[in-house]
């Protein structure tokens, strides 16, 4: 075999492309000599060779030079037979310093043969150089070579065991903290997937998450199971999963690893079990046990988290729809027929609305963002020669926009436009919250202000061509006052960014509008709010 047939071109480039041979691929062992007849032997020797298995692929090499070559373009060789002396004095030693310190390949056991050197030489020799295992060709009887290659490989085979866990753990470590980023529990569920699916190289299409409701013991194996989400076929991946599930139904395990799938419960203190299921890749060995338990502790207790924060911020959002609602209740009682979006209301409101963007703009960048987006909304109205009644109400109202976000998910805090459906259809929610709040606390008459804090609310996503949410409303279908707040509150989001990545000067914002106008915005007011533009 040549070094063209031995080696291909490309090869292996880190640990994680060690081994991706699949189950039974052959171990990879160089052999290192000037002699083409020591090569025959040794491949003779060899032949049929089996350890775990698995075979070999023997690779040769005639020349320190060709041997380097050979280790750049295949990291994953296992042993190296090499000789000490080719074409010249220390060739095989000054390979074994290029191929430790150059290359820094420390997996691969090296085994020096040499017909030539005394004991001293040999001590030298094995003191100073990074070598496994030392001989003389003379001793190395057929039975011998055998049993210098099985250990050779059993040693490699325990190192790269233990490189591939170190790399496990702190890949799983990494994936940890990204579970805990998680806002919701389908974020939970698609980074879940995602991290698991990456450790155990199962590719794109080998995912699934499941959730149930909790049987007595919390792991009895309820009668219908939702899909949260899956990387692949649902019906597919399910239908090849049920049988796991089942052994999983009734056992003492939490982590099973069985056919090549992965099942790994995570119990919650809630009224629902969760399930992480995926398919292992084509790793020559099983996943290790103990890191998937640890995944499998990590991720229970992220979601455990989740969970709670979502039971609290349910609460919380509860309590501030009953202080609002008796805030407004107790002002109107005490001032029929007084407008629920009159100055002493506001202030709740105004309290509510700080709130609510707190988390984007920070405690003091919140209050400032919606005073100026009150300002910018009353300002633009005047200039679009709207009655002194609608430009004073705009602004006040306009300040409300956003208040949905202090009842949405904290996802829904998104862009003010997303390309994507879902991703959109979850932005939506501040909305439909922030228009259903203000409705409730306005009661069954609504005055005209509280009519447009409504519009605001609700619609200030919408996009001129019919592309925004929550209605998909277009054109001068979407109510005057939420165009409005949308073409402000869009320019100070903007320039309120400015420092940060991807943050726009007043300049660029203004020289970008021209193309919105049409898609996103009112081209009317776009060219009223470009004339003005110093006034901005």
């Amino acid at each position: 075999m040549n070094e063209a047939e031995a080696v291909p071109e490309g090869g292996l480039s880190s640990l994680a492309d060690v081994g991706k041979g699949g189950f039974g691929s052959p171990w990879k062992v160089l052999v290192v000599d000037d002699e083409p007849a020591v090569h025959d032997v040794t491949a003779l020797v060899l032949a049929g060779f089996m350890f775990e298995g698995r075979g070999i692929d023997m690779l040769h090499a005639f020349s320190g030079a060709e041997a380097l070559t050979v280790f750049e373009r295949t990291p994953d060789i296992a042993v190296a037979l090499i000789d000490v002396r080719m074409e010249g004095d220390g060739d095989g030693l000054g390979l074994i310093r290029r191929l430790r310190e150059q290359l820094g390949n420390r997996r691969v056991r090296i085994v020096l043969r040499t017909g030539w050197g005394d004991m001293q030489s040999e001590r030298d020799i094995v003191v100073r150089y990074d070598i496994n295992d030392y001989w003389h060709k003379t001793e190395l009887s057929s039975q011998k070579l055998f049993s210098v290659v099985v250990t050779a490989l059993r040693s490699y085979r325990d190192i790269v065991a233990l490189e591939r866990s170190q790399c496990g753990i702190s890949r799983l470590l990494a994936a940890s903290g990204a579970l805990f980023q998680a806002s919701s529990v389908d974020e939970f569920a698609e980074t879940a997937l995602r991290e698991l699916a990456d450790f155990l190289e199962a590719g794109e299409q080998a995912a699934i998450y499941l959730i149930g409701l909790s049987g007595g013991s919390g792991k009895a194996l309820p009668a219908g199971l939702s899909i949260v989400c899956s990387r692949g076929d649902r019906g597919a991946l399910r239908g090849r999963w049920e049988p796991g599930l089942k052994r999983l139904n009734g056992s003492e395990q939490d982590c099973i690893v069985d056919h090549g799938l992965v099942l790994l419960h995570l119990p919650t203190r809630y009224f629902e079990t969760h399930w992480i299921c995926a398919e292992t890749g084509p790793s020559e060995s099983p996943p290790d046990p103990s890191l998937l338990e640890l995944f499998r502790v990590k991720a229970t207790a992220a979601l455990n988290h989740l969970l709670h924060l979502e039971q609290t911020r349910s609460a919380q959002r509860q309590s501030l729809r009953l202080l609002a609602r008796l805030e407004s209740v107790a002002l109107l009682a005490t001032n029929p027929g007084m407008s629920p979006s009159g100055d002493e209301s506001d202030s709740v409101l105004l309290m509510l609305s700080i709130q609510a963007e707190t988390a984007e703009w920070g405690e003091s960048g919140a209050l400032k963002h919606i005073e100026r987006v009150g300002w910018f909304a009353g300002r633009l109205a005047e200039l679009a020669g709207q009655a002194p009644d609608f430009c004073r109400a705009i602004a006040r109202v306009a300040k409300f926009h956003d208040i949905g976000k202090l009842f949405a998910n904290p996802s829904a805090s998104r862009a003010w436009h997303e390309a994507n459906g879902l991703s959109q259809a979850v932005a939506a929610e501040h909305c439909l919250l922030g228009g259903e709040f203000l409705r409730g606390i306005a009661g069954t008459t609504v005055s005209k202000v509280a009519h447009l804090a409504i519009e605001v609310a609700m619609h200030h996503h919408e996009a001129w061509d019919g592309s925004g949410y929550p209605a998909g409303l277009s054109g001068s279908a979407i109510p005057l006052a939420a165009r409005i707040v949308a073409l402000v509150d869009f320019y100070d989001t903007s320039l309120g960014r400015m420092g940060e990545e991807g943050g726009c000067s007043a300049a660029e914002i203004c020289s970008c509008l021209p193309s919105l106008a049409g898609r996103y915005f009112d081209p009317g007011l776009v060219d009223i709010f470009l004339a003005r533009r110093d006034e901005f």
